[in-house]
């Protein structure tokens, strides 16, 4: 009977999973880009969302709008990004056009008018016109349904900064951004500053949780080293300009940006 509850259990998650990815390749369709003949390389994570995409992505730029091109690009692989609405999610952030004609433009990612830490995509057409490549993250299963913060900007800042007085020191904080922000696999929706000081030395980044006020993560963002230093990768591969610090006998790397 224990082998028969188990075998039953099994077929049930697997059925689960199943219909649960029918159920999102029906609401977004499927992603045509894996089999698609015209890309060239393609990439993905290990959530199976696109990170790289190079080939002849669009042959000609729709109605001479670059951004329209590229926003048409991801409705027409919504399967493949898991994008709800990319002309609402995807807001330019810079548009730029190099020495060789191409031209380069950057969006970054909004979830629900918020933008999302570390959500960034890029787009690179030739001096032809064809949209070439497509690169960088979009985070994809962002299940955060309210974005109106319950601890406001002033209370975030003061948390910050009797946090970290606590430890380190007396710093003027900057101005906080509300923000969704992914953390080991869950998204929270959080203010973010910075808070500087110049003894001690410190340009501490802060996400304060908008919901509740808990202290999300912390990181020193300051640059300080005593020396220069070269070493050796793990594929062998030589590495020059590493910073390290002198400890009064040997140099080595330390990572201050760690400190949670």
């Amino acid at each position: 009977m224990k082998t028969i509850t188990i075998t039953l259990a099994l077929v049930l998650l697997t059925t689960a999973i199943c219909l649960g990815g029918q159920t999102e390749e029906k609401f977004y369709g499927q992603n045509l880009l894996r089999k698609n003949p015209n890309v060239e390389v393609y990439r993905e994570n290990a959530l199976g969302i696109p990170v790289h995409v190079e080939g002849n992505l669009a042959a000609s730029v729709r109605s001479g709008d670059k951004v329209a091109t590229v926003i048409e690009f991801f409705e027409n692989n919504r399967g493949a990004y898991k994008i709800d609405s990319p002309a609402e999610e995807l807001i330019v952030k810079k548009s730029e056009e190099d020495n060789l004609g191409m031209t380069h433009i950057r969006f970054d990612q909004y979830h629900q008018g918020v933008r999302v830490v570390g959500g960034e995509v890029l787009a690179h057409f030739k001096a032809s016109g064809e949209m070439r490549t497509v690169n960088g993250i979009y985070e994809a299963y962002i299940d955060l349904d309210v974005t109106t913060p319950s601890v406001s900007d002033l209370s975030a800042v003061e948390i910050a900064h009797d946090e970290l007085l606590g430890f380190f020191g007396e710093t003027n904080p900057g101005s906080p951004e509300l923000v969704v922000f992914p953390w080991q696999g869950t998204h929270y929706l959080c203010w973010r500053l910075l808070l500087l000081s110049d003894t001690p030395m410190g340009r501490w980044e802060y996400f304060i949780d908008a919901t509740n006020g808990d202290v999300v993560y912390k990181a020193n963002r300051i640059m300080d080293s005593d020396a220069i230093g070269t070493g050796t990768g793990v594929m062998g591969e030589t590495r020059d300009h590493i910073d390290t610090d002198y400890n009064g006998s040997n140099y080595s790397m330390m990572d201050y940006t760690r400190q949670l």
